[in-house]
C-alpha cells in the first residue's frame, strides 16, 4: 500500500531551486506519513498507472497497444493479499507502505503479480516480469527472484512477434507510468523529474527527462506528456489512526 497525508506534502526550502528525481521524492514521502492519512491499495495505484498509459502522447513511447496498457494497469494486482492482510491488522498494527517492507514480505506479491500477468497474454507476462526484475536488480535480497524470472522469461520473449526494441520501449512506458502514479498518489507537490525510460533501468540516467510541477493544485509538465484534457483518479481510504473503519476518498487529477 501507499500512504498519503491528508494535507499537502510541501517541498523543503532547500529543494525549491530545482526538481529532484521523482523516485527519490516518493521514497522520502513514504518514510514520514503518520495517521490520520489516506491509504491507497497497490491495485488502485496500478489502475491509475494504466489510465496514464492510455493518456500518454504517442510522441513519448510511441503507440501503446491495449496489451501494454493492460500490463501497466494491472502490474501490481498481486499485492491484494498483502494489502488485505494489513487492513485486517489495523486494530493492532499501523499500516506500512510497501517501500518499508522487507524482500521476504514483498517477493510473494511480486510473484503473484507476475503470475497475474502470465494469466493474460505472453506480452503482458513479459512486461510485468521485466518491471519487477528491473526493480529487484542489484538487491541481494531479491537476487534469486531476478535470476529465476529472467531465466523463465527467455523463451517467452523469444517467441514474441515483436522487435526487441519495441518490447524495450513498452517496458519503459510501464515504468514511467508506474512512477508517475506513485508520485501522484504520494501527495507531494515538490517539483519532480521523470526519465522517459523505466526508472530502474540503468539507461534511465541518460534518457531524456521531463519535469512535473504544480500550478496551485494542478499538475503541469515542462513539455507535453499526456494528451490534452487527460484525467486520472484513484479511490483511497481515509484512516483515522485507530480502529479499522476506512472511508472512501476519491483523488483525481486533470492535465491540460
Amino acid at each position: 500500500m501507499i500512504l498519503r497525508p491528508l494535507s499537502q506534502v510541501s517541498a523543503s526550502t532547500s529543494d525549491r531551486s530545482g526538481a529532484r528525481p521523482a523516485s527519490a521524492i516518493f521514497i522520502e514521502t513514504q518514510k514520514h506519513v503518520k495517521a490520520p492519512c489516506a491509504i491507497i491499495f497497490q491495485a488502485e495505484h496500478s489502475n491509475l498507472a494504466g489510465q496514464l498509459a492510455e493518456a500518454l502522447s504517442e510522441d513519448i513511447f510511441g503507440e501503446l497497444s491495449p496489451e501494454v496498457i493492460q500490463a501497466t494497469g494491472q502490474h501490481d494486482f498481486g499485492w491484494e493479499a498483502s494489502d488485505k492482510g494489513q487492513i485486517e491488522a489495523l486494530g493492532h498494527a499501523s499500516p506500512r507502505p510497501f517501500p518499508s517492507l522487507s524482500p521476504e514480505e514483498t517477493i510473494p506479491s511480486w510473484r503473484a503479480s507476475v503470475a497475474h500477468g502470465r494469466s493474460m497474454t505472453p506480452l503482458v507476462d513479459v512486461l510485468v516480469s521485466r518491471h519487477f526484475t528491473l526493480l529487484g536488480s542489484g538487491d541481494p535480497g531479491r537476487e534469486e527472484f531476478v535470476r529465476s524470472e529472467t531465466e523463465r522469461r527467455k523463451n517467452v520473449e523469444r517467441l514474441l512477434p515483436y522487435a526487441p526494441a519495441d518490447v524495450d520501449r513498452w517496458t519503459g512506458a510501464v515504468g514511467f507510468c508506474d512512477l508517475l502514479s506513485l508520485y501522484l498518489c504520494s501527495g507531494s507537490h515538490e517539483p519532480a523529474e521523470f526519465p522517459f525510460a523505466h526508472p530502474a533501468d540503468p539507461a534511465a540516467a541518460k534518457a531524456p527527462k521531463v519535469t512535473l510541477f504544480w500550478n496551485n493544485d494542478s499538475p503541469r509538465f515542462s513539455s507535453p506528456v499526456l494528451k490534452p484534457g487527460s484525467r486520472g483518479s484513484v479511490t483511497a481510504r481515509e484512516y483515522s489512526g485507530s480502529g479499522t473503519d476506512l472511508r472512501p476518498l476519491i483523488l483525481d487529477w486533470s492535465f491540460d
